[in-house]
């Protein structure tokens, strides 16, 4: 919703009022000068009508964009941002799984699931299962010896 901008001069008591969901009353001469604040539509019109003074009530978004309008924050964004619980959950699944493949204690629970199940399942589902975690995650799969003794671009003897 686009606010719209008015000069008003605000005490600072009127200013800590505003801040904390007060109402604050704006006399006639308080209204055209100032500094510029931005305001809903609604409480445009409120002002722009008053034959004298009015009582205004600002509400939290119109106080963040006067704000950041006047250089006192970074500019306030339209639309939502930021992550929510999934995201922070699904990273830490991954760190955690990381961390698990990384220390090799992913291949000795898959080990110990894959002897645990294997009565319950079968030989063949469970080893099943377990190539196809080893082919997914990675688990339980030995670092390769390939790449270790190649030679890096820029290395070597110029003449």
């Amino acid at each position: 919703m686009p606010y719209q901008s008015i000069k008003l001069q605000i005490t600072p008591a009127q200013q800590r009022k505003a801040i904390m969901g007060s109402g604050i009353r704006l006399g006639a001469d308080q209204i055209g000068n100032g500094q510029l604040v931005m305001l809903h539509p609604m409480n445009y019109k409120k002002i722009v009508n008053a034959k004298g003074g009015v009582q205004l009530v600002l509400s939290p978004g119109e106080i963040m964009h006067t704000a950041a309008h006047n250089d006192m924050l970074p500019p306030v964004e339209e639309g939502m941002s930021g992550s929510g619980f999934f995201d922070s959950l699904w990273s830490g699944i991954k760190s955690a799984g990381k961390f698990l493949k990384d220390t090799g204690i992913g291949s000795t629970l898959a080990d110990v699931a894959q002897g645990v199940l294997s009565p319950i399942l079968g030989e063949n589902v469970t080893k099943g299962l377990r190539e196809g975690l080893r082919g997914a995650t990675g688990v339980g799969l030995k670092a390769s010896k390939r790449g270790k003794n190649k030679i890096s671009v820029g290395s070597g003897l110029y003449i």
